[in-house]
Order: structure tokens, then sequence, then C-alpha cells
């Protein structure tokens, strides 16, 4: 009887193990076969490839002749902006520099360090100098940031703008 047993049990193993085998074996075989679809996918794409060549060399040369004229077209007009912007903002510095040199303690006005601890009582000053100012002009360029700070003992270094 024990005998009986331990014949059963080993059966029992054996067969165990064959289906493992066959599974792993199936599964192998499983994996080849996918791995021969997916080669034979690339094979038919290349050819299909070769096949629409000249179509597709048409399409590349369209999208380069219209990607060439946009590059064009946006050339143009991002020069023309430019200019336009150009011509605007120095019309506007002008008038600008007017206003900054007609302001008294405002505006950094007169060409002195003015703008942010400007006004005050310096205003009575600057009306004085404005005479003075049309020979300083040339050395004293600049109103917030360096101005004429040196006749202010270079207070507050002047606020950056």
């Amino acid at each position: 009887k024990k005998e009986e047993g331990r014949r059963k049990r080993r059966r029992r193993i054996e067969k165990k193990e064959e289906q493992e085998e066959e599974q792993e074996e199936e599964q192998e075989e499983r994996e080849r076969r996918s791995r021969r679809k997916t080669r034979r996918r690339k094979t038919r794409r290349r050819r299909r490839r070769r096949r629409g060549g000249e179509e597709e060399e048409e399409r590349r040369r369209a999208t380069r002749r219209t990607r060439r004229r946009q590059r064009r077209r946006r050339r143009r007009t991002r020069r023309r902006r430019r200019r336009r912007r150009e011509k605007k903002t120095k019309t506007k510095n002008k008038k600008k520099k007017k206003k900054r040199e007609e302001a008294g303690g405002r505006r950094g006005g007169g060409g002195r360090g003015g703008g942010r601890r400007g006004g005050g009582g310096e205003e009575e000053e600057e009306e004085e100098e404005e005479e003075e100012e049309e020979e300083d002009k040339e050395e004293e360029i600049g109103g917030r940031r360096g101005g004429g700070e040196e006749e202010e003992g270079g207070g507050g270094g002047g606020g950056g703008g």
C-alpha cells in the first residue's frame, strides 16, 4: 500500500512537470509566431513605401513649396511691422524728451536726476537753471538714471526707471 501511494505521487509530479514543459513550449512557439508577424508587417510597410514613393515625393515637394511661401510671407510682414514700430517709438521718444525737459521736478525733468525724489522745493531752482541747461544738456544725458546727480550730492543713486 505504501508503495502504491508513492507511485501515485510520483506519477502526479511527473504529469505536472510534463504539463509545465508543454506550456513553456507553447509560449515559445507563440512568441516566435508573433515575432514572425511583426517582421512580416515591417516588410509589407517597406514594400508599400517603395510603391508609393513617387506620390510621397510629390507630397513632400508640395509641403516644401507651401512652407517656403509661408516663410517668405512671414518675413515680409515682420519687416513691415518692425519698421512701423521703430517709427512710432522714435516719435514717441522725441515727445517724451521734450516733456521731460519742460517739466520741473516731475519726470526727472530739466536734465536733473529728478524722478522719484524730485518735486518739493527743487522746482524753483530748476526754473533758474533752465537757461543754463541748453549748454549742459550734452553732458547730462539721461534724466532718471544718472542725470545731474553731481549738483544734488548724489542722493539716492537715481531711481532705476
